[in-house]
């Protein structure tokens, strides 16, 4: 055993004296053998190259003359994409496109949703099915028109309750207005705050923007003279449904709005025109006159009725007995004076 080890120490060394020169000196590549490499064009997601050789050895690039290259000669990628026409890969809340088979994240022109059918909601795009919006909601608004009613008296009563009604409309365009509130009550003469008060989908206020005419409806109410003034207003919603500023306008000649004359606020002025009752006047000195007195005749005599109907019967046989006496003393008295001759 101990004859042994000596032997493959001496074994060992020889190797490694037959490889330290072959690591401290490393044997260089001669490139003699080069496989080539074919062009390669870039698309929109890997790069391409130039036709080349390549070191079967050490994997060193050649070009095709055999000259040493730094790096591979690199094309880079360009837009050459492969849209997959089939379907709309792409899709956000303003259009779609059509995504390339290589890389999902390239696409080609978006093209905007437009709706099959802009009157029937939800609108969905007639061409990838995006729903663009569902069937909306419309909130109701409430939108209230102040303005001032004067009550002046120009007769000598005073005025009494009474009470005055407005209207707005004329619009460019139907709308589905509901007035809530379009009067005020007055009693007495003084300047009363009115309010013009309606309710609009908040969908048709941009028709409401436009402007409407607003002014009194002229009733027959004796004694008043309504004011006929028509005003042109145009609302702006600042923030809904609070806050609305109102452009105020009267009417030129023409009948059109005269946007150079603006008005601070609307006011409407009526009268009333009454008079107290007169009493006819009488002369003090004037004695009054006495009524004639009439004294009936005898043909305007009448007999009262009795009772039962007046008993016409007995009265007549009373008049025929009595006839009949009248007659007998007649003829008895001719006949004595033919007796006494």
């Amino acid at each position: 055993m101990k004859k042994r080890i000596p032997f493959l120490a001496l074994v060992l060394v020889l190797i490694l004296a037959l490889a330290l020169p072959a690591l401290a000196e490393p044997t260089e590549c001669t490139h003699e053998r080069k496989n080539p490499v074919a062009h390669q064009e870039p698309n929109c997601t890997e790069r391409g190259w130039e036709a080349h050789m390549l070191c079967a050895d050490c994997g060193m690039p050649f070009d095709l003359a055999g000259s040493p290259l730094d790096d591979i000669p690199y094309i880079e990628c360009n837009q050459d994409h492969d849209y997959d026409t089939t379907q709309w890969g792409y899709v956000d809340d303003y259009g779609h496109a059509h995504t390339c088979i290589r890389n999902p994240e390239h696409h080609d022109e978006i093209r905007f949703h437009y709706p099959e059918d802009p009157e029937v909601y939800p609108l969905v795009c007639a061409e990838c099915g995006y729903v663009i919006q569902e069937e909306p909601v419309d909130t109701i608004v409430t939108v209230t028109l102040p303005f001032l009613l004067t009550v002046e008296k120009t007769g000598e009563l005073d005025p009494g309750p009474e009470t005055f009604r407005f209207v707005a409309g004329e619009f460019i365009d139907s709308v589905e207005l509901t007035v809530t509130k379009d009067s005020v009550e007055t009693n007495g003469e003084k300047t009363y705050e009115g309010s013009f008060v309606f309710t609009i989908p908040e969908s048709q206020l941009r028709i409401l923007e436009e402007g409407l005419l607003f002014y009194q409806v002229k009733e027959d109410a004796q004694g008043w003279t309504y004011d006929s003034t028509i005003y042109y207003v145009m609302p702006y919603f600042i923030d809904l449904p609070a806050e609305v500023e109102w452009r105020i306008l009267l009417l030129n000649e023409e009948g059109e709005p005269d946007y150079n004359n603006p008005q601070n606020q609307i006011v409407f002025t009526n009268l009333y025109n009454a008079q107290k009752p007169t009493e006819p006047e009488t002369d003090p000195t004037t004695e009054p006159t006495a009524e004639p007195t009439t004294v009936p005749t005898t043909e305007e005599i009448v007999i009262p009725p009795t009772g039962d109907g007046g008993q016409p019967l007995l009265w007549t046989a009373l008049i025929l007995i009595s006839s009949t006496a009248g007659i007998c003393t007649v003829l008895l008295g001719r006949k004595r004076n033919i007796h006494m001759r």
